[in-house]
């Protein structure tokens, strides 16, 4: 059975490129474009990894994780953010709510399954 991939990212084209290369990496993706439809798609559903944006209109990604770790099927889940940001402050924030590994944007294919790797292994 494949793993599921929640992606939670506001940028329609992040949304399709991760698409495509989770998919050639053998995992079946979820996408939800904000927050509040990511967290309730944790709600309806159980997933192996999320991978959320930091910065999002509405909930940004702190938040988002913040939600998550509330929720049932959110509490254990590995989570990678996406950021394109280094304000250390922030990511300090989003690690001390349970972000497991971050991803810097832009990214390539062989960063992307360095970061799966290091959270499957």
């Amino acid at each position: 059975m494949k793993k599921r991939i929640l992606v939670v990212d506001d940028c329609p084209l992040i949304l399709s490129m991760l698409f495509d290369m989770l998919d050639l990496f053998g995992f079946q993706t979820t996408g939800a474009s904000n927050g509040h439809q990511g967290c309730q798609l944790v709600k309806e559903g159980c997933y192996d990894l999320i991978m959320t944006d930091l910065n999002m209109p509405g909930m940004d990604g702190v938040e988002f994780v913040k939600r998550v770790r509330q929720l049932p099927n959110g509490e254990q889940v590995p989570i990678i953010m996406l950021t394109g940001e280094d304000e250390q402050s922030r990511l300090e924030q989003a690690q001390n709510y349970g972000v497991s590994t971050f991803l810097g944007k832009p990214f390539q294919r062989g960063e992307l399954k360095t970061a799966l790797e290091s959270v499957f292994s």
